[in-house]
């Protein structure tokens, strides 16, 4: 009966903390730092363009192309190949998946107050969304750990892009690392960006 008692303890103790791991985790993801400007300009418009840069950004502990290099070396010496497929995915992605749905869910949570689009010109506003950070996370059988991104917003004029209206970051947006996360690279750092859409609607739509 004690070995029991003990054996129930110890779940019901590792169980509070994975609870207040998560709680801790998920209650600093998404903070949003506004740096410069504010969102009024936007008040009368319907639609805004939005362009996307990855240029500069890390990759955990690495810059980018530090971490392309290590993946596609170590995938090639495992399979002849397999390194440069996992590239061609780790480019093609931010077209197929990551930007398609970070659009969709940034369109859904303004409710129809503002489109956000990529394939838009003859508009008056530009919006960059600049990832300067992203943490692939991994799942395998034994572990898994969400993927998360660090993003700058800018808010320019199209027709002068030097000219900054607003700018703001939002930091730690993540996605699930529980309940057996996909091992699908794409859609692990997809779904960072869905959350990213969500956000960041959600600020426009309070604004507007």
């Amino acid at each position: 009966m004690k070995s029991a008692s003990k054996l129930f303890m110890y779940f019901i103790i590792s169980f509070l903390v994975i609870v207040f791991y998560s709680c801790a985790r998920f209650g600093s993801e998404g903070k949003l730092i506004m740096s410069e400007g504010n969102l009024s300009f936007l008040k009368n418009e319907k639609v805004v363009k939005v362009k996307y840069e990855y240029d500069g950004m890390t990759v955990g502990k690495m810059t980018e192309n530090e971490y392309i290099q290590k993946k596609t070396s170590e995938l090639n010496k495992k399979n002849s190949g397999e390194g440069f497929e996992w590239l061609k995915n780790w480019k093609n992605y931010r077209t197929s998946l990551y930007q398609p749905q970070f659009e969709e869910n940034v369109n859904k949570s303004l409710n129809g107050k503002l489109v956000v689009r990529s394939d838009t010109v003859d508009v008056k506003y530009t919006m960059t969304l600049k990832t300067v950070f992203t943490e692939p996370g991994y799942a395998n059988p034994f572990a898994s750990n969400g993927a998360s991104i660090n993003v700058l917003i800018i808010f320019t004029e199209t027709k002068n892009p030097e000219k900054i209206l607003a700018s703001f970051k939002i930091d730690k947006i993540t996605s699930s690392s529980f309940g057996g996360a996909t091992d699908d690279l794409g859609a692990r750092i997809a779904e960072s960006y869905v959350k990213c859409g969500k956000r960041l609607g959600s600020l426009l739509e309070e604004e507007l």
